[in-house]
């Protein structure tokens, strides 16, 4: 690829080929901390564009006189490049980027001077903010899906948890960010903690989550409060860092779930809007009392969850179930629910609960035959309607 293609350009630069009317194109991708697509490649570098690559504290862009197209060959070639151009470096770190922080952790004098004393790149920088937020996210909806009636008992993430979570967050791949080595930055991340934290009790307790945030959220459950508040920092990232996010989550679930990884695990499906096989989900109507339906397992070629409706869920907390255990399967049939049905897109469905396979197997394994029926059914339904 010809270096006078892509080459590297000022924000400056490009603010005056755009007010000239000659805007150039950008080579990169850039995402906001949540990981949504801000700009995308073979995008004018001007307007609100622009504005948008600034607010990542960028001040050197890759971009072209041309209009390009993402592709393995120019995602090579622009790591080639910047490989080979020691005084291009995607940024330093500044105040732009600082005040981002401050936004998401508050302020901890020892964490910004560590932080700024590393100077991270971009790339690692939103990936850090982006792990962060949606960490916060998870404790949060944590503690909404606790206050919805199951796990009740399970200890709350408090406002300091909920901090101490973004700040881990933010320096959970700090062993990394100098040497760029994946193996063992775990415990690299530690020891820079440990010599940075002083009498700092916010970064001591970064340190405890940074060293243990890539162990099995389902061991991290059996740890007590110590080891569950890294919980948030491990799913975070395992999601923020998969292809698929509806089987990254599904792998998590192991077959025996502690209530505390059971709420857990609930509050990211929720996030993620996923019903996964095995889950208890509430049903909410606007009309009347909400439902309790349990996701029965599916089969490869099912477009969606199948809920089996089981309990009528009264405001005071109190279940109805809607039939017993050797009820007649013509009776429990009418209450499967799923994609498709006439009411479903009325419904609010939200996951409270995980069931254990022990639990899943003694009460609704052996109505999962009854899943192809109830798609059959909605064929049948959508073809008499169809003609």
């Amino acid at each position: 690829m010809q270096h006078d293609l892509i080459t590297t350009y000022s924000v400056d630069q490009l603010g005056q080929a755009a007010s000239a009317g000659k805007a150039l194109y950008s080579c990169e991708r850039f995402e906001d901390s949540y990981g949504r697509l801000m700009v995308g490649i073979g995008v004018p570098l001007e307007g609100r564009a622009l504005e948008r690559v600034i607010r990542t504290g960028r001040r050197v862009v890759y971009a072209s006189k041309e209009a390009m197209c993402d592709g393995v060959g120019l995602r090579l070639a622009l790591r080639k490049m910047a490989g080979t151009n020691s005084d291009t470096r995607e940024t330093r770190f500044d105040g732009r980027a600082l005040d981002r922080l401050r936004k998401i952790v508050g302020i901890y004098p020892e964490a910004e001077k560590l932080i700024a004393r590393l100077d991270p790149n971009p790339t690692a920088l939103n990936h850090a903010i982006h792990v962060a937020t949606y960490a916060r996210r998870i404790a949060e909806m944590f503690n909404h899906v606790r206050e919805a009636g199951f796990g009740s008992a399970v200890y709350p993430y408090p406002k300091r948890s909920a901090r101490e979570i973004s700040l881990a967050g933010i320096l959970h791949d700090i062993g990394k960010w100098k040497t760029g080595r994946e193996s063992g930055h775990e415990s690299r991340g530690s020891e820079i903690l440990s010599r940075a934290e002083g009498n700092s009790i916010w970064l001591h307790q970064a340190r405890e989550i940074v060293e243990r945030h890539h162990e099995s959220p389902a061991v991290l459950s059996e740890g007590g409060w110590k080891t569950h508040k890294i919980i948030p920092i491990a799913v975070a990232e395992a999601i923020v860092e998969s292809e698929n996010r509806h089987m990254a989550l599904c792998k998590m679930i192991p077959s025996r779930v502690v209530p505390e990884l059971s709420i857990m695990l609930s509050a990211l499906c929720n996030l993620e809007h996923i019903i996964p096989f095995r889950s208890v989900v509430r049903l909410k109507s606007g009309k009347g009392p909400d439902q309790l339906a349990v996701s029965l397992k599916p089969s490869s070629m099912d477009p969606g969850p199948v809920l089996l409706r089981f309990a009528i869920w009264h405001e005071q907390g109190q279940l109805c179930p809607l039939f017993r255990r050797k009820t007649p399967v013509q009776t429990v049939a009418p209450l499967l629910i799923g994609p498709g049905h006439p009411v479903w897109n009325s419904l609010e469905p939200e996951v409270v609960n995980i069931l254990s396979a022990d639990t899943y197997n003694a009460a609704f394994a052996h109505y999962e035959h009854l899943v192809p029926r109830f798609h059959a059914a909605l064929k049948r339904q959508l073809n008499l309607s169809l003609s």
